[in-house]
């Protein structure tokens, strides 16, 4: 289980690195609240809801196939943690300025008008489970091919 811990910490790095580096964009508050707009008729509020209630999940039952005793008592911690760093209250700035480095202000206005029509709101509505099962399939992946990332992450630090 080490293995798998350290797998998906090598994963996380790999995967936040580039997020970290990029140079915040220049907006108003204004063109912020235009991303908060599109937050909420798109689903990114939810969809961060559910994930962080099913990180909570994910991280329980590692930590039960780690040995670690009584994890449903740690459930309550692990809860606050994420509400604290990873609710889109803690990260709709951040979320607002990669979308803003992503797209022109009058680009999130389309995309608004598109949430609010009802195909739009069908993608709203399914995008957080559909999400879910793609991170799922993901780390299903990673999880299985763990033995592999594993040895190349070793031979990659031998070099």
């Amino acid at each position: 289980m080490k293995k798998a811990s350290f797998a998906l910490f090598a994963l996380f790095a790999i995967c936040t690195l580039p997020l970290l580096a990029a140079k915040p964009p220049k907006g108003s508050a204004n063109d912020y609240e235009v991303c908060y707009q599109l937050f909420e008729v798109s689903g990114v509020k939810a969809s961060l809801d559910l994930a962080a209630s099913s990180m909570v999940d994910e991280m329980l039952k590692s930590y039960a196939q780690m040995g670690i005793p009584n994890t449903q008592k740690i459930a309550p911690a692990l809860k606050r943690f994420l509400a604290t760093y990873v609710s889109y209250e803690a990260l709709k700035d951040e979320l607002a300025k990669l979308y803003l480095r992503n797209f022109t202000v009058a680009e999130l206005k389309e995309l608004i008008k598109f949430y609010k029509t009802p195909l739009g709101q069908k993608v709203a509505e399914k995008q957080p489970a559909m999400s879910l099962e793609m991170s799922k399939l993901g780390m299903r992946q990673v999880v299985e091919h763990q033995d592999e990332l594993t040895q190349m992450i070793v031979e990659a630090m031998e070099e």
